[in-house]
């Protein structure tokens, strides 16, 4: 299966980490949000995942998701 890159830049998304090392994409985010709440071994593996992809976090996303509706 071909991984999934963000639309119009080829950029690695957040569920390419998780798909490399085997973890939900929320493991993923919440690993690299906050890591004290996963294990020192998924943190490692996913940090190791994040350096081997390239992968940059897409600010404008995480603001849109986060965006409270009234």
């Amino acid at each position: 299966m071909a991984e999934k890159k963000r639309r119009g830049t080829g950029k690695s998304t957040l569920a390419d980490v998780a798909r490399l090392v085997g973890v939900s994409t929320m493991t993923a985010s919440r690993a690299l949000r906050m890591p004290e709440k996963v294990s020192p071994e998924i943190r490692a593996k996913i940090d190791a995942a994040v350096t081997e992809l390239a992968y940059v976090p897409n600010i404008q996303a995480r603001n849109l998701a986060s965006r409270r509706r009234s």
